[in-house]
């Protein structure tokens, strides 16, 4: 027994064979390539900003981790090891703990934490030009 589709007026509507103007389907896939295009464009502009901007945040949390470094004297140590590494050695434990203690947290974290950000915009820099891993161009239209 085959069963019978509950409306046949208007499954035959929707199955009637449309016309479709000349040149349609050229005119649909060339205003996609526009649209694409655009955002292929636009994705460019706003990663290349990203990286700039991350570059420029990497080199202010460089200067803060020099300044740091300076104020809580662990250049001053660190040169003390390669100036005088006889007391260095003498005492490598106190100077050790010293080290530790003057580390600039704050500096480091801030240089660790935009290299990421930066690596992070880079990649996708990449992605957005069509640059994989390996320098190959991976563009859908060229």
């Amino acid at each position: 027994m085959k069963k019978e589709l509950p409306n046949t007026a208007l499954h035959s509507i929707f199955h009637q064979n449309v016309i479709v103007p000349d040149r349609f389907n050229a005119d649909v896939i060339s205003r996609l390539k526009i649209v694409i295009g655009r955002t292929i464009l636009m994705r460019r502009i706003y990663s290349t900003a990203a990286v700039a901007f991350s570059l420029i945040a990497v080199v202010l949390a460089s200067r803060l981790l020099i300044m740091e470094s300076s104020t809580t004297g662990f250049s001053s140590f660190i040169a003390l090891a390669f100036t005088d590494s006889a007391s260095m050695l003498t005492n490598w434990r106190d100077f050790a703990w010293t080290l530790l203690e003057s580390i600039p947290a704050f500096g480091l974290a801030a240089v660790l934490g935009a290299t990421a950000v930066c690596i992070g915009f880079l990649r996708w820099a990449g992605k957005s030009f069509g640059i994989n891993t390996l320098g190959r161009s991976q563009l859908a239209f060229n």
